[in-house]
C-alpha cells in the first residue's frame, strides 16, 4: 500500500518510487504541495511491512492495540494557500470506474438516502459511471487540532488530541460539537481556514484494514476489490471548485489486474 500527492507536475521523467509513495510505517512524514496547501503526510497502517527492509518499520503493533486502537491512520498536517470557507473544502471518495458486482440498487439507494439523513451536506452517488461520496472535512475528520504557528504546531508523529478553540474564536468545542458545527454546510458557512494558522487533520478507523483491502464489520470481512473495480480507496480533501487539498491514494496488489495504473506489462504471463 501507498499514496501519491496531488498536486505534483507532469514531468516527462517517470519519478522514482520514494519520489511518488508515501512512507508507511516508518514513523517519519512525507511533505507535500498542492493547488491549495502546503504540509506533510503520516501513514499507519495494520499490517504493513517491508520485507525488503524490515528495519524501515517503526510502527509498532502495540500502537494499533492500545494507543489509537484503530487499524489505520492518516495524518495531514499544515497551511492553506488561500482563505477559503469550511463550507468550501470537502473530504471523501471518488472512482473513476463504477463498481462492479454491487447489491441490487434500491439497497443502495436505500443506504445512502439513511446516510444523507445522518451527515447534513453528504453528496454521495454510488451507482453511476464515476462513484464518489463528499461530506465536509471539518465534520468528518477524526481529530482536529489548530495551531498558531508551526513552531507551535503538534507533533504529527505524535498521538494528537483535539484542539480546535482558533476556529471558534478562543473557545475548544467538543469533537461531537465541532463535527456538528463544521459538518453541516449551513453553520460551516460562518467558519474560516485561514493561512496562518497550521492544521492537523486525522484520520483514523478501526473496520478498514488495508493490508487485506477489507472491511472487517466484526462478524465478517467483506473483501472490497470484489467491487471497486480496480478504483483505490484514498485520503482527500478538496475545494467544491474542484481544486485539491490533498489526494493521497491507497493501492493493494488486489486492485492491479483491473486498474490502468499497473505497472507495465503487469499480469502479463511469461
Amino acid at each position: 500500500g501507498g499514496g501519491a500527492g496531488a498536486g505534483s507536475k507532469v514531468s516527462s521523467k517517470v519519478p522514482s518510487p520514494v519520489d511518488t509513495c508515501c512512507p508507511v510505517n516508518t514513523e517519519t512524514w512525507m511533505n507535500f504541495e498542492s493547488e491549495l496547501f502546503v504540509g506533510k503526510i503520516v501513514c499507519r497502517f495494520k499490517g504493513i511491512g517491508c520485507p525488503a527492509n524490515p528495519a524501515a518499520v517503526k510502527t509498532k503493533d502495540d500502537f494499533f492495540k492500545t494507543q489509537k486502537r484503530c487499524t489505520f491512520q492518516v495524518l495531514v498536517q499544515g497551511r492553506f494557500k488561500e482563505r477559503v470557507r469550511a463550507s468550501e473544502i470537502q473530504t471523501g471518495g471518488e472512482f473513476g470506474k463504477p463498481f462492479q458486482d454491487v447489491p441490487p440498487h434500491y439497497l443502495i439507494k436505500a443506504g445512502c438516502k439513511f446516510f444523507q439523513a445522518l451527515t447534513p451536506g453528504l453528496d454521495i452517488d454510488l451507482l453511476c459511471d464515476e462513484p464518489y461520496y463528499m461530506a465536509l472535512l471539518g465534520g468528518t475528520v477524526t481529530t482536529l487540532a489548530i495551531d498558531e504557528t508551526e513552531d507551535k504546531a503538534v507533533d504529527p508523529r505524535s498521538d494528537v488530541a483535539e484542539d480546535n478553540g482558533r476556529m471558534f474564536g478562543g473557545e475548544g468545542y467538543s469533537v461531537s460539537r465541532r463535527s456538528r458545527t463544521l459538518g453541516n454546510p449551513d453553520t460551516a458557512a460562518e467558519y474560516w481556514y485561514n493561512t496562518t494558522d497550521v492544521y492537523t487533520f486525522d484520520y483514523f478507523q478501526s473496520v478498514l484494514l488495508f493490508d487485506e483491502y477489507c472491511l472487517d464489520i466484526g462478524i465478517v470481512k467483506l473483501r472490497l476489490d470484489r467491487h471497486l473495480n480496480g478504483n483505490p480507496i484514498c485520503i482527500m480533501a478538496k475545494h467544491v471548485d474542484g481544486r485539491y487539498v490533498y489526494n493521497f491514494e491507497i493501492f493493494h496488489e488486489c486492485l492491479l489486474s483491473k486498474s490502468d495504473q499497473a505497472p507495465p506489462g503487469y499480469g502479463a504471463k511469461t
